[in-house]
């Protein structure tokens, strides 16, 4: 019986809340706290209430559940938000999955020790369930720690989730010139024009205000050395998953991923080469033609009237080498049209 808390968000998709406690009775975990948002109206009624039918017979194992069921609904980015602050008034830390994401059963074990391990340590804000490059470790250990972390399957302290959410507001303005004192150049781009942009308030992205904080802050992610999870929920019916064949859909099962044993705080490596190949992969993923991007970035690279957003989009066609290896690397481990055109845009 998994010892860590565990909490899950869940929405309008009964079939991905029933497929994810039944991953959950595998490892059975002692405290489990569940949040479901609110419809957004009739259309979503239907489907909430068979989320809400799920959950009442759906928890197969001895578990002291505790429920957040909201009559209204909140969007994406207030109800993970609250959600959190609701689970973490209660728990001192938890491992965090939306009802779309399956993570490996060593998951728990591995977060549960970095948990433990990292409470400590100011380098250090969230554990990660997933691993960007499928398999890569910078030194051979089972984990590092990278500024690009992850929320496909996660783990965090109350402490450092309460520090976030008490202080963003007041600190929002400093962000910009602290991520770019401390992140790698290109994740701090990005976590830059996260911040220009308010991206929680345009896409209702709750991830966007949370990953800048703690680019600004230097807080870094344990990561495991070979990836421990996975989305299912690609489809039309997705809030942020909705793109057909998208290659982040693809990556390989992780049902039998073992937890690789958590490095002590003075073994583990920092790793920012890492940091920058996860965030050219997001932005290459945005490429649903390719070949009009290549022709986009050579056409931009005789211009000094390129929007800021568009060169930062371009980002991959100025890093060519990088880029090429993380493709090829990804080629390695699955199969998937999209990263197929891709590797052929780049020369791969």
């Amino acid at each position: 019986m998994a010892d860590v808390p565990v909490a899950v968000f869940a929405f309008n998709r009964p079939e991905l809340l029933r497929a994810q406690l039944a991953r959950l009775a595998r490892v059975r975990p002692r405290d489990l706290f569940v949040v479901v948002d609110g419809p957004r109206g009739e259309a979503d009624a239907v489907a909430v209430d068979a989320v809400h039918e799920v959950l009442r017979h759906g928890i197969t194992w001895d578990a002291d559940v505790r429920t957040l069921l909201r009559t209204e609904n909140l969007g994406c980015q207030a109800s993970v938000q609250e959600g959190l602050d609701w689970v973490f008034a209660q728990v001192d830390r938890a491992v965090i999955l939306e009802d779309d994401v399956e993570v490996a059963p060593g998951f728990f074990d591995f977060a549960e020790q970095a948990l433990r391990a990292y409470a400590d340590d100011p380098r250090v804000g969230l554990v990660s369930a997933k691993n960007a490059l499928i398999e890569y470790s910078p030194d051979g250990r089972g984990a590092f720690l990278s500024l690009r972390g992850a929320i496909w399957g996660w783990a965090t302290w109350a402490s450092r989730w309460q520090r976030y959410r008490a202080r963003f507001a007041a600190e929002e303005a400093n962000l910009p010139a602290l991520i770019a004192a401390t992140a790698p150049p290109l994740l701090g781009r990005v976590h830059i024009r996260f911040l220009q942009r308010r991206s929680w308030d345009v896409d209702d992205d709750w991830t966007a205000s949370w990953a800048s904080w703690c680019s600004a802050h230097g807080w870094a992610s344990v990561t495991p050395a070979r990836n421990m999870a996975m989305n299912v929920g690609f489809s039309d019916s997705a809030t942020h998953t909705s793109v057909s064949g998208d290659l982040r859909g693809a990556y390989p099962a992780v049902a039998e991923v073992r937890s690789p044993g958590v490095p002590a705080p003075a073994q583990i490596t920092w790793d920012d080469s890492y940091a920058e190949a996860f965030t050219l992969l997001d932005l290459v993923v945005l490429y649903d033609q390719p070949r009009r991007w290549r022709l986009l970035a050579k056409a931009a690279s005789s211009r000094d009237d390129v929007s800021d957003a568009v060169d930062l989009m371009l980002a991959p066609w100025r890093d060519q080498q990088r880029t090429r290896s993380v493709l090829e690397h990804l080629g390695a481990y699955m199969r998937n049209d999209h990263l197929d055109e891709l590797r052929a845009a780049f020369g791969c």
